[in-house]
């Protein structure tokens, strides 16, 4: 199994779609929003650190993805326009579909621990959007990889919304491969989501 490593922590984060923006958010506290994400970056960690059989540290890492992330906005938004040419079977369908994928895609990448800490460095009012808060993956020598967290209270729980990784959406990225996917297929929705389950 690949280390993680700063290529394959961002090909992991892309192809998970962590993280969609989302319509304005109500306002969120840039103090909660930090601690928000310090707390869910230890339990990250601590899945990564913890040698446990690949299935259970999935398990884990899906636990944490669903109290984490506000998902059916992430999926809603990852399909972009196709969403709403979709039916209400097809939705549900895809959203479950979504989150196996991310899951697998996240954790056929990590690989083992290998020391890595998330330092939480800042977060700043972003206005409607929410509060972005500022990190850094660290690993005694290596690089540093600059995370930002945009975090929204929207659904009325305090979720993760968006991943900038390195300056680059997450999200935008992987509703971009989305498309081509559906595209690739003539439009087939039906067999995109049965490719995304894989």
């Amino acid at each position: 199994m690949m280390r993680m490593t700063r290529r394959t922590l961002l090909t992991g984060l892309a192809a998970t779609a962590t993280l969609a923006p989302l319509a304005p958010a109500r306002a969120t506290d840039p103090a909660a929003a930090r601690a928000f994400i310090e707390t869910m970056g230890e339990q990250l960690i601590e899945i990564l650190r913890t040698a446990k059989p690949g299935a259970e540290r999935a398990e884990e890492f899906r636990d944490l993805f669903r109290r984490a992330a506000a998902l059916p906005q992430i999926g809603r938004f990852t399909m972009g326009l196709n969403w709403r040419q979709m039916s209400e079977a097809q939705q549900k369908a895809f959203l479950e579909a979504f989150e196996a994928h991310a899951v697998r895609s996240y954790t056929s990448r990590i690989g083992d621990y290998s020391g890595q800490t998330l330092v939480v460095t800042g977060a700043q009012d972003a206005g409607k959007r929410g509060v972005l808060v500022n990190s850094a993956l660290r690993a005694k020598g290596a690089q540093d990889v600059r995370l930002d967290w945009l975090v929204s209270d929207r659904t009325g729980e305090l979720r993760i919304v968006d991943v900038v990784a390195e300056g680059v959406s997450l999200a935008i990225t992987q509703r971009e491969e989305f498309a081509a996917m559906v595209d690739a297929r003539q439009g087939d929705i039906d067999r995109f989501i049965a490719d995304l389950r894989g």
